[in-house]
Order: structure tokens, then sequence, then C-alpha cells
């Protein structure tokens, strides 16, 4: 049992034997004082109580063990049998005051987890709400980039072309379209292909000068 029931119950206990008390006491009072039959050690005396005490108005004389079956009928009123009556009925109202006091725990404690229940179910009826409405906005936005991602390489693609263009454009400004291939080797020969053909011509000068002279 929790501290705080345990608080409840002896409080409640506490209030059920303050009641016992007042209801008893009237009874307690009418009972015959003699006490000659019993020992200094078998009285217990009333003035060592504390009267702030729950308890304090229910401390009756004891009646030592096994003095009970030497009572007397069962109208007699004297002390002894006065006595084990309170002490009877009070052992019972108190059980009953008991009994009842946990039986109220029990169904208070049902309650309280029966409230906690319904509003802890509230709860996860709420956040799964909130979690499909959190979910709905997940594929939104998935969708969302797969179309932005899309749209992301077509502009790649478009941005490779417009360069292709570009450079093309540039080497078509100046004059030159196709690969140069006049370096190194072929340049020498045809340099010396120009040669040759300088010889050729500056031989057939030549000739024909000297047919012109001849007569």
């Amino acid at each position: 049992m929790d501290p705080t029931d345990e608080r409840i119950v002896d409080a409640s206990a506490a209030a059920a034997l303050e009641k016992l008390a007042r209801d008893f006491r009237p009874d307690v009072a009418s009972c015959s004082s003699d006490t000659s039959e019993f020992s200094d050690d078998e009285v217990e005396s009333a003035s060592d109580i504390d009267e702030n005490t729950p308890l304090a108005h229910l401390r009756v004389p004891s009646i030592p063990f096994g003095r009970e079956t030497e009572m007397c009928g069962e109208n007699c009123s004297c002390q002894n049998h006065t006595i084990l009556e309170l002490r009877l009925s009070m052992i019972n109202d108190i059980m009953k005051r008991m009994k009842h006091l946990q039986k109220a725990l029990q169904e208070e404690k049902v309650c309280r987890y029966q409230e906690d229940l319904i509003s802890a179910d509230s709860q996860i009826k709420q956040l799964s709400k909130e979690n499909q409405r959190l979910h709905g906005k997940i594929q939104v936005l998935e969708m969302v980039m797969a179309r932005y991602e899309s749209r992301n390489e077509a502009l790649i693609s478009e941005k490779c072309d417009l360069q292709g263009k570009l450079e093309a454009l540039a080497n078509a400004s100046v004059g030159n379209t196709e690969p140069d291939t006049t370096t190194g080797s072929h340049k020498r020969d045809r340099g010396s292909q120009v040669a040759k053909h300088s010889d050729i011509g500056d031989r057939a000068r030549k000739r024909a000068k000297r047919s012109t002279a001849s007569p």
C-alpha cells in the first residue's frame, strides 16, 4: 500500500476509534469500579493515558488470559462481563470499519486508474492523429523533392548542351572549324614541297632564256 493510502487508513481508523470511544464511554462509566477480584498488576490505571491521543478513551481494565471463562451468566452486569462485551463490540466495529475503508480505497484506486486509462487512451488517439497528419506532410514533401530532383537533372542536361553550343560558336567566330594539323612534320613537308616547285620554275625559266638567245 502506498504511504498516502496508509495515512488515509490511519486517519480513518483513528476517527472510527474516537467515535467508538464516544459511543461506549457511558457503558464504561456505568460499569462497576470494583477491582477487588484482580491484583494490582492485572489492573491498568487510566490516569497514565494521554488524553490527547485518539485511543485515550478506549483504554479499559485488562482481563487476564483465562479469566473470561470464570465470569457470571449472560445477564450479569459485573465489571468483567461488561469489559468483555465492550471489547468484542469494539473489535467487531473496528474490523467492519477497516473492511469498509479497504473496500473504499480499492474502489477509489480502480476509479483513479480508470480515469488515468481513459486519459492515456485519449492522448494516444490524439498522438495518432498528429502522426498521420505529419506522415501526410512527409509524403507531400517527398513528392516535391522528387519533382525538384527531376527538374535539376533536366537543367544540368540543358546546361551541358548550351556549353557545347557556346564552344562551337566560339570556334566558328575565329574561323577555325577544323582542328589545326599544320604543326610539326606537316609544316616541314609543306615547306619542302614549296621549295621543290620553286626550283622547277627556275630551271624552266633558264631554258626559255637560252632558247631565245640562240640563232
